[in-house]
């Protein structure tokens, strides 16, 4: 897929280079590349940054800050000794965004647990936290929010909509970004093996 966007000389650019387009209202013009990771399990950083750095690609990580090292639905999340090394080999290629710190997972018959409106001020402690935690060990508090499962419910978008260090929140809602797109609600499209054949079709 890498290689298709090399050889198609299609433009890869970061995630701050798109919020700056957009917040500066300047047109979008052609067809432009953010790659994004959620989670962040050991196959990305095993398997997928070193084709990014062979391509010299910039991409974003969203973190599940409290869950570094664990396991998740059969996969091993990243710990921070490998996400650190990854930073260091990556230097300004790599932009993290938060992915919560530890609701990441779902209830009550496939209910995300931060979308239930109990669990409100429970988020609101646990968006705190994950930002304080990056800090921590990254150096930065994140303009990104990556939602678990996709999306949230109105009350959250809304505590989303108001944190004026946030320029970004990512969904799973299909689409594609343009010059007068909302970036607290932004579109995404899924790569896989099922996807890949229409999007080398959208890109060319």
């Amino acid at each position: 897929q890498m290689n298709y966007l090399q050889a198609h000389h299609i433009k890869v650019i970061s995630m701050p280079e798109l919020i700056e387009k957009v917040n500066d209202h300047e047109p979008i013009r052609g067809k432009s590349v953010v790659i994004t990771f959620d989670d962040i399990d050991r196959t990305m950083i095993d398997n997928a940054f070193p084709v990014l750095l062979k391509h010299h690609y910039p991409f974003t990580d969203s973190i599940i800050t409290g869950n570094t090292g664990w396991y998740k639905q059969g996969t091993k999340l990243a710990t921070w000794p490998a996400i650190l090394k990854m930073k260091k080999q990556a230097g300004n290629l790599v932009t993290f965004g938060v992915h919560t710190n530890r609701m990441h997972y779902l209830v009550d018959n496939g209910t995300p647990v931060f979308n239930l409106p109990r669990n409100y001020t429970r988020f609101k402690h646990d968006y705190a936290t994950s930002q304080e935690v990056l800090k921590e060990k990254i150096g930065y508090q994140s303009p990104i929010f990556t939602y678990p499962y996709g999306s949230g419910t109105p009350q959250i978008q809304k505590f989303l909509d108001e944190q004026r260090r946030l320029k970004v929140v990512l969904t799973l809602n299909d689409g594609i970004v343009t010059s007068h797109s909302n970036l607290k609600q932004t579109p995404r499209v899924i790569v896989n093996t099922s996807s890949w054949p229409s999007i080398k079709r959208w890109l060319v």
